[in-house]
């Protein structure tokens, strides 16, 4: 079972591997194969958590640096996007080409949430359920 988020991830997110190593590689390992699904106005797109890297700081907008995960479009549903990007650019990957970073925080834990269940590699759980679920042990 996957939940989302965990308590160790905000320190994690925020330790470059340089300081720690072991941070890096417990969100690669939670991560990587998850699928989101990225929904707005004019697209609808259904991405698989391919790797992560480590973004810089940002003055302008005041983000701290930090990890954030690196997604593809999934070739099942996006079939005519990845032809799309092949047929512009036939000597590299298109899965490559549609790659897109997303900061780890609350609007990339919902897409993964409303992602497909069966597209997922574990069983996704959001974090908030725990409270619920005691709740209902101790009611039971």
């Amino acid at each position: 079972m996957c939940e989302h988020p965990e308590d160790w991830e905000a320190h994690a997110i925020a330790t470059s591997e340089n300081e720690d190593s072991a941070q890096r590689y417990k969100l690669k390992v939670k991560f990587e194969g998850i699928h989101l699904r990225d929904i707005d106005a004019e697209y609808d797109e259904k991405r698989r958590i391919v790797g992560l890297e480590w973004s810089k700081r940002d003055r302008g907008s005041g983000r701290a640096a930090c990890w954030s995960v690196v997604t593809q479009l999934v070739a099942k549903y996006h079939e005519q996007e990845l032809t799309k990007a092949q047929e512009e650019s036939a000597d590299t990957d298109p899965l490559e080409t549609t790659s897109q970073p997303y900061m780890i925080n609350d609007d990339l834990y919902s897409m993964i949430i409303v992602a497909k269940q069966e597209d997922q590699p574990c069983t996704i759980k959001e974090a908030a359920d725990k409270d619920s679920d005691a709740d209902a042990m101790e009611e039971g």
